[in-house]
């Protein structure tokens, strides 16, 4: 019986530093950096997503006016 309840704790703590790598990689590997880094990282990327996005419309529409 805890031959059983060892194999299942230590699948359960693979898994566990798995995600924890896993998130780290996705997050930019701010994971270990206190609680808010993670949240701070997903903000960051976001508003840059937001801002790239903005850059590229202004872009197209210096080149548009350019043309005419």
């Amino acid at each position: 019986m805890n031959e059983i309840i060892n194999i299942i704790l230590s699948v359960l703590s693979i898994s566990l530093v798995s995600a924890i790598a896993l998130a780290s990689l996705y997050y930019g590997g701010y994971v270990f950096e206190g609680e808010n880094a993670t949240q701070n990282v997903f903000v960051n990327r976001v508003k840059r997503k937001i801002f790239n996005k903005n850059i590229h419309k202004l872009h197209n529409r210096k080149r548009k006016t350019s043309k005419r």
